[in-house]
């Protein structure tokens, strides 16, 4: 069993008996019907202990606030690629320029790398707890109709909220990059890049390229630019996004040396018009730091500017040289999360490198390995266009087709899936009876029967509307045949 750190007492940990007892007045006033745990990171590179540690604990408060308030939860992961991939200066002017990941390597290149990099761990925390997951990239987020509306809405009253957003300039920067083929060049700090707002639903980007020159976008909630903002400027639209939730509590959950940014957040929210319990609720997770008491940086010291912590290992910043599989590691983390929750001392504080490795190479408890292993009540949520959804929910439509995407891998007999309306937050779940793999989608529905797949169309125009949805090299990747049985209303 992992040893208790020797954890101070403080104001706010001698005020709880259990540190998901921060998010109990949140709960009580907005009475949720579920909640989501909201937890990103920069796809900039491998990911390092740190960033296991924070998402691991947003699976685990996830599974202690189902069981402490009985209402059901799930983790939002937030795969942010917008962060810088090449950065570089144009010595005629001297501004800095930059493509980020989403530019630079393409979505589907940046599906694999989130693949790879991410959801395994998800699998194995999400496949133990029973605690539904979902990943949303950037790229997808500042796409929604919603998202931009709310950034619409923001910019025309950006004067009450700008000094929050940009303390030291007044100006909060986006960064339309530029659209020509094969550019995608933006300027870092966005020095001449203006906004134009020309009606509530329409704004006008100027801005200048590395390469082409000066170049304009208009943003619109369905139009195709692409629009990055800022780390403040973009969290404070994107919370903004979620001050309306419909029944859904959203829970913003991020590492310790978050707190500071996130007080301006809120002034510029409230700024705008949100009152304190319009605020998103959030959840500070410890921070692991050097010895000098600095946040442990892989970036600092790969670039040779810092050292790696004494103590410290290098699996710590790049985790895919763990010592032992990734159902191994999450038992581990798990074990370390089940320490931390349980007691607020050890909790809200921070952790040395050091001091986290010693706990993450303690022997993991029996009864945690054990569990790992076990495959049974997992939950897997996927989104439906609405008139799939209906034949679902009335129990017409009993077979789904997927293609074979890595997250789908592990899908069996005896898991649920949890289908939602793209776009809304109405839900009905099945139960997996069979998955069966085909070469191609016209074998699955001469297999399977067109009409157990939709029964309101051709097998014609099914194949048709199967393949607008997934174009030849996902195909290729294997067809899906998951025939499921829609439980009690």
């Amino acid at each position: 069993m992992t040893v208790c750190p020797v954890s101070p007492n403080t104001v706010l940990a001698n005020a709880l008996h259990h540190a998901e007892d921060i998010l109990t007045p949140r709960i009580l006033a907005a009475s949720p019907e579920r909640v989501v745990l909201v937890v990103g990171a920069q796809i900039n590179g491998v990911p390092h202990v740190g960033t296991s540690l924070v998402q691991s604990l947003a699976f685990a408060m996830a599974a202690r606030l189902r069981d402490r308030f009985a209402i059901p939860t799930e983790v939002l992961f937030s795969a942010l690629d917008n962060a810088p991939y090449e950065l570089t200066t144009d010595p005629a002017s001297g501004h800095r320029y930059q493509r980020a990941y989403a530019q630079a390597l393409g979505h589907e290149a940046l599906a694999d790398l989130v693949t790879g990099l991410y959801q395994p761990l998800f699998t194995a925390l999400s496949r133990h707890l029973k605690i539904p997951h979902r990943v949303e990239t950037y790229s997808r987020q500042q796409a929604d109709e919603h998202f931009r509306r709310t950034w619409l809405r923001l910019q025309s009253r950006l004067d009450a909220a700008r000094w929050w957003l940009a303390p030291s300039t007044g100006i909060p920067h986006l960064r339309v990059p530029c659209p020509a083929p094969g550019c995608g060049w933006a300027e870092k700090d966005a020095e001449r890049t203006q906004v134009h707002l020309i009606d509530r639903e329409t704004a006008r980007i100027t801005a200048v390229c590395l390469h082409h020159g000066s170049y304009e976008a208009t943003l619109t909630p369905a139009g195709d630019a692409y629009l990055d903002l800022a780390t403040l400027y973009r969290n404070a639209v994107k919370e903004l996004a979620l001050s309306d939730p419909h029944g859904t509590l959203h829970v913003m959950v991020k590492g310790g040396d978050w707190v500071f940014g996130s007080h301006l957040v809120d002034e510029a929210l409230q700024s705008v018009g949100l009152t304190r319990s319009q605020l998103p609720a959030r959840l500070f997770c410890p921070q692991v730091v050097t010895d000098t008491g600095a946040k442990l940086s892989k970036s600092l010291i790969r670039e040779g500017r810092a050292l790696l912590p004494e103590g410290a290992t290098n699996w710590m910043l790049d985790t895919r040289q763990w010592p032992g599989t990734t159902t191994e590691y999450a038992e581990q983390l798990l074990c370390l999360t089940d320490t931390l929750l349980s007691d607020p001392r050890h909790f809200f504080r921070s952790y040395s490198a050091s001091e986290i490795g010693r706990m993450m190479t303690a022997p993991a408890r029996q009864e945690r390995s054990q569990s790992m292993n076990d495959t049974t009540d997992r939950v897997h949520e996927l989104h439906l266009y609405r008139e799939y959804f209906d034949l679902v929910a009335a129990g017409a439509k009993t077979i789904e087709v997927r293609v074979k995407h890595p997250h789908l891998a592990d899908l069996a007999a005896g898991d649920t899936i949890r289908f939602r309306v793209k776009g809304t937050d109405e839900t009905c779940e099945v139960k997996v009876e069979r998955v069966t793999e085909y070469p191609d989608f016209e074998a699955l529905l001469d297999s399977e029967g067109p009409a157990n797949v939709n029964p309101t169309t051709t097998r014609d125009r099914q194949l048709a509307n199967i393949r607008a949805i997934y174009p030849p090299e996902k195909e290729a990747l294997g067809a899906l045949a998951i025939q499921m049985q829609r439980g009690p209303a």
